[in-house]
């Protein structure tokens, strides 16, 4: 597994002059487990740690480090050739607070941005260059693996490609199957791909592997599998009334009998576990690398507020 460095530069990045950064020694934090980043208040406040303390003991985290903004946009203007009136009407600005805020340097300098675009652009290049070179130093110390948004190696996002693998048996409206372009490391429908490119050039396309097909998980029979198992079967008869009075497939009657409340619940919660685990099985068979989003660490699971 590896992390995009375009994604370290956000988490690294930190204003010394920010109240809400500067509550914590350290701000932010990475679980190497799930090759994810935690903020100290998110921990707090969603994971049931109960002070800062216990996520620096708990071992599962690595401390972020942190790249101070406002160092950066000081020694932006110390190295500009318009350095000296830059740095002026900075002063001015904080100490004249015309603009109705409590200036402080970072705020007067985006002021300065949002009306130079030449200035903008140049500082924006130049915080994006020191940024990455920070970020590169602190994964190569923590031993995280990383690449470049615009290199070759690419992952995936298991929860954005589970509902196109979705299916409906009984529901021929809702049977399309689904296409991934290698290449381009991204989804189309099949009828798109033909529309686009001709049958002949899709079929080509399936056949050297630089398309293939998504995995196809049938919804239709989970659900009947579920409502069978579901209160032994409790609910089967209401379902089967309800594709009578309303003259509907097996899948719509389902919805309408499990669309509310805790039975929703529990069956979102078992079809999503089906699908992530259907599409990892399959990005695995065609060795593609992914990334679970939003994903929680095992050990977060008995701390999680629910």
């Amino acid at each position: 597994m590896k992390i995009d460095i375009s994604e370290v530069c956000i988490w690294i990045e930190w204003d010394c002059e920010d109240e809400d950064d500067n509550i914590y020694e350290v701000v932010n934090w990475f679980e190497k487990s799930s090759y994810q980043f935690f903020s100290t208040e998110d921990l707090l406040e969603e994971f049931g740690y109960r002070n800062y303390q216990e996520i620096v003991d708990s071992g599962f985290f690595i401390p972020v480090s942190k790249t101070d903004t406002v160092a950066l946009m000081k020694q932006f203007v110390g190295s500009h050739n318009e350095g000296k009136a830059i740095a002026k009407e900075i002063d001015n600005i904080i100490k004249n607070d015309n603009y109705g805020y409590d200036s402080g340097y970072a705020v007067a300098f985006r002021i300065i941005m949002e009306v130079n675009e030449d200035i903008c652009d140049e500082y924006i290049q130049f915080q994006k260059e020191r940024l990455t070179k920070d970020a590169v130093k602190w994964c190569e110390e923590n031993g995280i693996a990383y690449y470049f948004e615009n290199s070759e190696y690419k992952k995936i996002d298991i929860n954005a490609i589970t509902d196109y693998g979705m299916y409906y048996s009984d529901d021929e409206d809702a049977n399309e199957t689904v296409l991934f372009d290698v290449k381009k490391f991204e989804t189309i429908s099949f009828d798109e791909a033909n529309e686009n490119l001709g049958a002949g050039k899709v079929s080509e396309l399936l056949s050297s592997g630089r398309f293939i097909e998504l995995f196809r998980t049938d919804v239709t029979v989970l659900q009947k599998d579920y409502a069978s198992a579901y209160k032994n079967g409790k609910y089967l008869a209401k379902i089967e009334k309800t594709m009578a009075k309303e003259d509907c497939p097996f899948s719509e009657a389902f919805e309408m009998v499990f669309g509310d409340g805790k039975l929703y619940t529990e069956w979102e919660s078992f079809i999503k576990e089906k699908l992530v685990s259907d599409a990892i099985e399959w990005c695995n068979k065609h060795n593609i690398d992914f990334f679970i989003s939003k994903d929680k660490p095992d050990h977060l699971g008995s701390k999680i507020k629910l």
